[in-house]
């Protein structure tokens, strides 16, 4: 197998290289491929503006990291300016090639469509294809692409987010092909329930909506006055989707993010005097409702929720989060994350046709495994060194679930409240450089 340069172009003294890779569709039966491509990064390079092998990766091979990016279902950052996104630039200014997957079914590689799944007659063919695209299959081809492109050589890993579950995935499959690994926000529960996560997910919400109400006192009525007026007039959107209650509690997704709390209070407040001077929304604020959550343009970010936990056969997901929804929020209003709830393909117009599908997803109980318990246990700090940064009450990754795994493989971890679950996009120097000074045995407070 060989890679294909499609693009090249060099922006504030920093060179990106879009790669392509044909690459299986189905390592079990590889005869059909599906293009994956990286983006691959660096500022010490060739003046030519295309592609050198040897300047571009050989000359630095042996300080080479490959990001993997969260979501799930999220492509990796378009770098168009030397300093954005600041975990590149951190990583650039330590002297290493940086390369970015776009995870199968995202962005430039074979982005999933919506066409594709209908063109199948039924739920199982569409979810026997949608299994496709599981951490597993993403790790497949970060070891394809690792092989082509460095051969025998070991190359870093950084995961953030969901890109911590395929780090931990990778290294539970092919913990010899890794030199170190940056885990941030990033440590899947492998000793946690989907229930355990639902609770602690929809418990951190519910704190963060209080929270948000204690920073935007006027916002709890001035919701209360956006929820009486969903119930009433139903708004359609753009695209013909309905911007219901559950699809309004999604506004809280921002929370757990730098600049969240301001968005969306922003986003309050132009409802609210919209309705007060118009009665109704404008097209422009229902256009951007209605691409809040990422479902309709991020395909695989709408499918994969609750069932990325899954590790193996035996037990479905059975929407996990709208059980344990209702037991903790009862009918008070609260705001959630992007979580799936048994009426959601009738609030997204273009996903209606999905809805046999999403049922299926949370009644399925053959899952495969995705993470090697059995061969994390055997790790030692010497064998994979993994250095994780841990976000203090993250909305998204439990602190409690992520420690837990201190049970099944060791990793030094830094525990901080300063950062929020993006901390590597906001703060990429900072929480870099506290993650580089762990690698090198010093205390990090």
């Amino acid at each position: 197998m060989s890679f294909e340069a499609v693009d090249t172009y060099v922006v504030d003294g920093i060179k990106v290289s879009i790669l392509k890779f044909q690459l299986p569709l189905d390592y079990s039966n590889p005869e059909t491929s599906i293009d994956i491509c990286v983006k691959l990064v660096n500022n010490r390079h060739s003046d030519q503006i295309s592609f050198c092998y040897q300047t571009d990766l050989l000359d630095n091979i042996d300080k080479v990291f490959l990001y993997l990016e969260g979501g799930p279902g999220y492509e990796s950052a378009f770098p168009v300016v030397g300093t954005v996104p600041t975990y590149l630039s951190a990583l650039l200014d330590k002297g290493y090639t940086v390369i970015l997957l776009d995870q199968r079914g995202t962005g430039l590689s074979s982005p999933l469509q919506l066409s594709k799944l209908t063109s199948f007659d039924s739920p199982e063919e569409q979810l026997e294809f949608l299994n496709l695209f599981r951490a597993d299959s993403i790790v497949n081809d970060c070891e394809q692409i690792r092989r082509i492109l460095l051969g025998e050589q070991k190359w870093s890993l950084l995961g953030q987010s969901y890109g911590g579950f395929c780090s931990t995935c990778y290294c539970s499959r092919f913990p010899d092909s890794i030199k170190k690994v940056f885990i941030t926000g990033g440590l899947p529960p492998l000793t946690g329930t989907v229930e355990q996560v639902a609770t602690n997910n929809l418990t951190a919400t519910k704190r963060k909506t209080l929270e948000y109400y204690a920073e935007f006192p006027n916002d709890e009525h001035r919701i209360a006055r956006i929820l009486d007026y969903l119930a009433t007039s139903c708004p359609t959107l753009p695209n013909g989707g309905t911007l219901s209650r559950n699809r309004f509690q999604h506004l809280g997704t921002y929370f757990g993010a730098s600049g969240g709390f301001t968005f969306v209070h922003k986003l309050v407040t132009t409802m609210t005097l919209e309705l007060d001077s118009t009665g109704q929304l404008s097209y422009k604020t229902l256009e951007l409702l209605q691409n809040c959550s990422g479902f309709e343009t991020n395909l695989l970010h709408f499918l994969y929720q609750e069932n990325i936990y899954m590790n193996g056969p035996g037990k479905s997901t059975n929407w996990t989060v709208e059980r344990v929804k209702k037991q903790l929020y009862g009918d008070k209003f609260f705001f959630t994350s992007e979580h799936h709830y048994s009426e959601l393909c009738n609030d997204y117009h273009r996903l209606q046709s999905l809805k046999p599908l999403l049922d299926l997803l949370h009644s399925t109980t053959d899952w495969r495994q995705i993470w090697n318990i059995e061969t994390l246990k055997t790790f030692t700090p010497a064998k994979l060194p993994i250095y994780c940064m841990v976000f203090y009450d993250d909305q998204y990754v439990s602190t409690e679930l992520s420690l837990a795994n201190e049970t099944i493989f060791p990793f030094k971890r830094v525990i901080t409240s300063e950062f929020l679950h993006d901390g590597v996009k906001s703060n990429g120097h900072e929480v870099l450089d506290k993650l580089f000074q762990l690698s090198l045995g010093n205390y990090i407070r």
